[in-house]
């Protein structure tokens, strides 16, 4: 009889011993799919962040090439400029090639009109500017364009301009948008659209295709937006705007370049202001 009840038992203890291992095998499939589902996320995240961060930095990169180009006034290039694709002859702060300096050209026609250069061989195609109806020259005292850019890339929804005008009606912008096909002032061979470049093992290289048409996944846009200055009607301000792409990653930058003042043609340059008030 005792031996009978030792058989009995023991096949009891093995289904226990088995459901033990079954729920023990069971607790390890879970936590390992646990495991590589957070790595696996955190490897994604480390991967976003990474490209944001180099997304930044090439809009930096973008942003400084222009500006010190901008602010550039001196003599004439030894060869062709390979930021602008200007010729030999022309000045290296002319970067859009017309023969004159852009930072002058990006001065408005006058306080009253508002409108910046558009005649005369004079103009900035890849300056942009917001107003309250067409045609109604600068309407606005805060920089906004970059704003919209960023709304719309976030919702993939734009709205088509076709000059460096941008109506404030216009909530929602892509970078794409800003590559119009309308000619430059007074311009046979450029655009209306902002400077495009893109990363390469040497550095910035410009590209003279649109945005979408790029096929990069490390790329820059870069223009200006002039505004009218909050506490002076005479005087204009300029800002430089940046958005960058490196794989899924957006960044935005925006930079205060300086103010149009009344008694000068041409900006100040922030270098030549530090050392003026040093």
């Amino acid at each position: 009889m005792r031996q009978l009840n030792l058989h009995i038992q023991r096949p009891q203890q093995q289904g226990f011993v088995l459901l033990f291992v079954l729920l023990l095998l069971i607790g390890l499939m879970i936590t390992s799919a646990g495991f590589f589902y957070r790595a696996n996320n955190d490897t994604k995240l480390s991967g976003t962040e990474r490209d944001y961060d180099q997304a930044l930095l090439l809009a930096e990169s973008g942003g400084n090439l222009v500006a010190g180009l901008f602010f550039n006034i001196g003599d004439a290039n030894t060869d062709t400029n390979p930021f602008t694709g200007c010729g030999s002859s022309t000045l290296v702060g002319d970067l859009n090639c017309n023969g004159f300096h852009d930072n002058p050209e990006g001065r408005p026609t006058s306080a009253t009109s508002g409108l910046p250069k558009a005649v005369d061989g004079f103009g900035l195609g890849y300056q942009f500017y917001l107003t309250t109806s067409a045609s109604g020259g600068l309407t606005e005292t805060t920089p906004g364009i970059l704003q919209r850019v960023a709304n719309g890339e976030a919702r993939n929804s734009g709205s088509s301009i076709t000059s460096r005008e941008v109506l404030t009606s216009k909530q929602y912008l892509r970078v794409r948008d800003l590559f119009t096909s309308t000619l430059a002032p007074s311009s046979t061979t450029r655009y209306v659209r902002p400077f495009l470049f893109t990363q390469t093992s040497t550095g910035l290289a410009r590209s003279t295709q649109t945005w979408q048409d790029e096929s990069s996944t490390q790329k820059v846009a870069v223009w200006l937006e002039i505004t009218k200055n909050p506490t002076d009607s005479t005087t204009f301000d300029n800002y430089l705007c940046a958005v960058a792409q490196v794989g899924n990653a957006k960044a935005y930058l925006l930079r205060f370049l300086g103010t149009y003042p009344v008694s000068l043609i041409q900006m100040p340059s922030p270098l030549s202001e530090s050392a003026n008030h040093g």
